[in-house]
């Protein structure tokens, strides 16, 4: 009778794990429509970032700018001279960059805290680069 208990709850640990392994998936690296030269690249200023959800995109006002101070952070950390000042950069030189969102799933955020991997969050959107 012990042993039958260990068998079933032994399969039952590897159910669990198999199941909560197919929940997990990867995150989607950017696509560039239209990338830019590495000339390009090393002229790039951006002078602001905006956000905005598409027309039947429900997105609280909270959440678009938590992801544009997370864009910008990770921008700054990652390239600290892209960032300028819109009051002091000069004319001519800056973009804008816009994010429009097309969709966007909050997920459940009592799954991200109970499990790595579940609950996650799911976001489109095209982003612009337009000149200043």
């Amino acid at each position: 009778m012990l042993r039958c208990k260990s068998v079933f709850a032994l399969l039952a640990v590897v159910i669990a794990a198999l199941m909560l392994g197919a929940c997990a998936g990867d995150i989607a690296t950017p696509v560039p429509v239209t990338p830019l030269a590495s000339a390009e690249r090393a002229k790039l200023k951006i002078s602001d970032i905006t956000a905005q959800a598409k027309p039947g995109v429900v997105m609280t006002s909270f959440e678009l700018t938590r992801i544009v101070e997370r864009v910008r952070a990770e921008i700054g950390a990652q390239f600290p001279t892209v960032l300028v000042d819109a009051s002091t950069a000069p004319s001519g030189g800056t973009c804008k960059m816009q994010i429009l969102f097309s969709q966007y799933d909050r997920g459940n955020s009592f799954a991200r805290f109970m499990i790595a991997g579940a609950g996650q969050i799911h976001i489109d959107a095209d982003v612009l680069l337009i000149d200043a």
